[in-house]
């Protein structure tokens, strides 16, 4: 039996975030790994390839040693640095995004009440 590729990729996070109390992240999302159903290549500049990771979840992810993409190519879902070393961190993500323009619409505060009040709902339902 042929085993499925995966990609590992590291949480993703935001912040630090100042507060009274000092400074906290957000967990946007856990580390997971996913099974790779594709890779392709993909443009990230006129002259330069890429490779595009399709995944199990329906996501798209460009996987690069580079420190940063100027030009994210469209319908792309993330981008992943994998460095020498081997660590991974994400340069942007369609989630990272999203959450940073609702923290900007909303305000920290609110954003942070709605994640408790949320919170506090998933604990009840699992007790």
């Amino acid at each position: 039996m042929t085993r499925l590729k995966r990609l590992d990729m590291p949480p993703m996070t935001s912040g630090p975030i100042a507060h009274a109390l000092g400074h906290f992240w957000h967990v946007i999302r856990l580390s997971e790994s996913q099974d790779v159903v594709s890779v392709s290549e993909v443009h990230i500049s006129p002259r330069r390839k890429e490779p595009l990771y399709s995944l199990a979840n329906g996501e798209k992810i460009v996987v690069t040693s580079r420190r940063q993409i100027k030009e994210r190519p469209a319908d792309v879902d993330g981008v992943l640095r994998v460095s020498e070393e081997g660590k991974a961190n994400w340069l942007w993500h369609k989630a990272m995004e999203e959450f940073s323009s609702e923290v900007a619409r909303k305000g920290w505060d609110r954003i942070a009440r709605e994640i408790n009040v949320s919170l506090a709902r998933t604990i009840q339902l699992q007790e």
